[in-house]
């Protein structure tokens, strides 16, 4: 029992040292991941007193907040308790699909709008140009043309907007 015990807690710490590393790349604290990696790997939710219990952490340093905001952990609900209990989204595909919405949406719609934008000023003066730059400006239409495309599609597929 005890080596079987060593193996998950090798696993957990291995995931949970991931986690860190993501969440600092991300712009969050390395203690998110670790928050993360925590929760992901308890079969039931945690209370914000056993979270730094197991983390060997001061309760002070512990908030949740950012990682609800992305919605790689949710509070819940225990009948009969009054504390705030804590469970990590363990569906990565969910997880990148809310990342990409967060983080991804404003920027897919402004490069969207200046490739719009772009193709305008180009289409309604390409007659007053010289042919050289008509090629150009016919390259150049087509170039946004298909990465407009390409963006409207990422959008779709991975925001969930169209």
């Amino acid at each position: 029992m005890q080596k079987n015990k060593n193996i998950i807690e090798q696993a957990q710490d291995k995931f949970t040292d991931a986690m860190a590393q993501c969440c600092s790349l991300w712009g969050l604290s390395r203690l998110a991941g670790r928050i993360f990696g925590i929760l992901f790997f308890n079969d039931d939710p945690l209370s914000l007193d056993e979270i730094p219990q197991n983390l060997k952490v001061n309760k002070s340093n512990v908030s949740v907040r950012q990682l609800q905001r992305w919605k790689m952990v949710k509070q819940v609900w225990i009948k009969g308790q009054r504390k705030y209990y804590y469970q990590a989204e363990t569906n990565f595909h969910k997880i990148m699909s809310d990342l990409m919405t967060i983080f991804l949406h404003g920027e897919i719609e402004i490069a969207m709008a200046g490739i719009s934008e772009s193709r305008i000023i180009l289409e309604e003066n390409i007659l007053s140009l010289s042919d050289e730059d008509k090629k150009k400006a016919h390259i150049s239409i087509e170039r946004l043309k298909k990465n407009r495309g390409i963006l409207w599609t990422f959008r779709a597929v991975f925001t969930g907007f169209s």
